[in-house]
């Protein structure tokens, strides 16, 4: 089925209204983002609804840095509240994810682990 701009637009604002009621009644939202070309509606109608409901994103260490560089534009352009997930090496050898207490920008999040290669 094909939308028209008009029936995108109509179903944007529905999220964003329901995005303010959830926060306006106290509910805790959260977003997930990869920073791709298909986070963008989703970011902006975020930003449209309340900027400081939280988006995570998974740093693994093997973004590309033409990805940490857009997702910082990006984070600036929308205002956006963006956590990264940052990898680090646990006593089993294993790569596992920690939710940083505070926020920080893509492109700091990258240095997250002294034994990354980049």
């Amino acid at each position: 089925m094909q939308l028209d701009r008009q029936e995108l637009d109509t179903l944007a604002e529905v999220i964003v209204k329901r995005l303010r009621a959830y926060v306006k009644a106290g509910k805790r939202i959260f977003a997930t983002s990869s920073f791709q070309t298909q986070s963008l509606p989703l970011l902006h109608m975020i930003s449209q609804a309340d900027c400081n409901i939280p988006v995570y994103y998974t740093n693994t260490g093997f973004l590309f840095p033409e990805t940490i560089a857009f997702a910082d534009r990006l984070t600036q352009q929308l205002g956006l509240r963006v956590i990264g997930l940052q990898r680090f090496i646990s006593w089993t050898g294993r790569a596992v994810f920690s939710i940083p207490r505070i926020q920080i920008s893509a492109a700091t999040s990258i240095r997250c682990c002294p034994w990354s290669p980049f």
